[in-house]
């Protein structure tokens, strides 16, 4: 054999390797992980050297249908991956940085991601903390997920993806070893599983699995193995500003024991992201939608954002509408309310979900929940203020589009005034009396339509 070959075959082997030459790892006793400074990350066990499960877990970012982060494109690492001497969080912690300077110029989008990945002794699990920043001028409307490529048992091929609904796990896995992905941070916004093929991984491709919604069904492969894409509800990421998902990986040689690993892995993410919160519960009312929720215990928090999403809008974003301020850190119950009010003249269906938001700049987001602003009956609400001076609010409720009449009368049964006479859309209206040129007293306000009747009373008090 001669030396020239001798060194070329040197050469691509060292193409291939290279950027494990430079990972660094850590092994918990039961799982191993390995991060290269490009941003791959590895899952063997029991141990790093062990059986390879996961080949490569990268982070995806997307903006637009052409411009999404990627870890074959566009990752380049700016701070190598690095194992912490002494952790604060876990027992193991290993942490790097890349950005999208791989191409020249660079390609959009232009972020910065930092991703800690913490284990803890002998646990089959791990945890990962994924921070995005936006540095670009603009708001940056950010789907972040993941890119997955199975080895299980350290062959490619023939693996069962599923997304189970109950515990909310991707399990990709064979006979017996089970790999888990779930989302902390939110629930997944989608999870896609897919057949590997040749140039699977453009722009298009990735944002148009990232920014649908739902889950695919079961999928067991052939020979050239899966790909699975999961991704975070979008967010709007300011100039200059950063925000982190959480998700965990579990190891089980069964089903069961991959979703106890993830439990146990839930349990070390409520620790790192202190907020337990036991309810949360919106209600239509007639001054808006009534959202309450409670903590049984809170440490380091600054507060809640309240954000809303049109689900009447294919692709709407969740918008922030309030901020209420949280209780720092207590070890009793708390209880909290808020009255969306920008939503009365609204019609069909809105989600809401709760920003917890710590001191140091760490948030989860809770479980969404949606409300029904149709109406199913007519109402007319008593009004507010009352008593009032000099204005006050009427509201009422139809199921339905139909002529609706709305009169104020005096106690003799006169009529005084006319608020609306016409066709309304189904839905809650308000309308504001100003009394200003009334004297004092007892009025009624009368609502009629062709299939409805009712007074109410109120008083005007100067």
């Amino acid at each position: 054999m001669s030396k020239f070959f001798n060194l070329f075959v040197l050469f691509i082997l060292l193409m291939f390797t290279s950027e494990f030459l430079f990972a660094q790892s850590f092994s918990t006793g039961s799982v191993g992980v390995l991060m290269s400074n490009g941003g791959r990350i590895r899952i063997e066990t029991p141990a790093v050297a062990g059986t390879r499960q996961i080949d490569r877990v990268s982070i995806l970012v997307a903006s637009t249908p052409t411009t999404v982060f990627d870890y074959n494109q566009d990752g380049n690492g700016v701070f190598p991956s690095s194992n912490v001497t002494t952790p604060l969080l876990s027992n193991f912690e290993m942490v790097n940085a890349l950005d999208n300077s791989y191409n020249t110029p660079p390609l959009p989008p232009d972020v910065l991601i930092w991703t800690n990945i913490y284990g803890w002794n002998n646990g089959a699990y791990l945890l990962l903390k994924v921070t995005v920043k936006n540095r670009e001028s603009s708001p940056m409307n950010a789907i972040i997920g993941a890119e997955i490529i199975p080895k299980i048992d350290n062959v490619y091929g023939f693996e069962t993806c599923k997304y189970l609904p109950s515990p909310k796990i991707i399990d990709v896995f064979k006979t017996n070893a089970h790999v888990g992905f779930k989302m902390f941070s939110a629930d997944f916004h989608g999870v896609r599983l897919l057949n590997w093929v040749d140039g699977y991984d453009q722009d298009t491709s990735f944002y148009r699995w990232l920014s649908t919604p739902g889950f695919d069904p079961e999928l067991t492969v052939g020979a050239d193995g899966a790909v699975g894409i999961f991704s975070h509800p979008m967010t709007v990421i300011n100039p200059g500003d950063s925000v982190s998902i959480w998700f965990g990986i579990s190891y089980g040689t069964s089903e069961t024991e991959m979703i106890t690993n993830m439990n146990l892995c839930g349990s070390k993410y409520m620790q790192l992201v202190p907020v337990e919160l036991t309810a949360f519960t919106a209600y239509s009312g007639i001054n808006g939608v009534d959202l309450n929720w409670s903590t049984a215990t809170e440490t380091n928090n600054y507060g809640f954002e309240i954000q809303r999403k049109n689900c009447n809008v294919d692709g709407s974003p969740f918008m922030t509408v309030a901020f209420v301020n949280g209780a720092g850190t207590v070890t009793n119950e708390q209880s909290y309310a808020y009255t969306d009010r920008g939503v009365l003249s609204e019609t069909g269906k809105f989600a809401y979900r709760l920003k917890q938001v710590d001191f140091n700049g760490q948030f989860a987001y809770s479980d969404e929940i949606e409300v029904d602003l149709n109406p199913v009956d007519y109402a007319l609400f008593q009004n507010y203020p009352n008593p009032f001076n000099p204005s006050t609010n009427i509201s009422f409720s139809l199921p339905k589009e139909t002529r609706v009449s709305l009169k104020i009368y005096d106690v003799l049964g006169n009529e005084v005034h006319s608020l609306v006479n016409d066709v309304r859309n189904a839905g809650t209206h308000t309308v504001t009396f100003d009394a200003n040129s009334f004297s004092n007293g007892v009025y009624f306000y009368k609502l009629e339509t062709p299939d409805f009747t009712k007074t109410s009373k109120m008083i005007l008090m100067k």
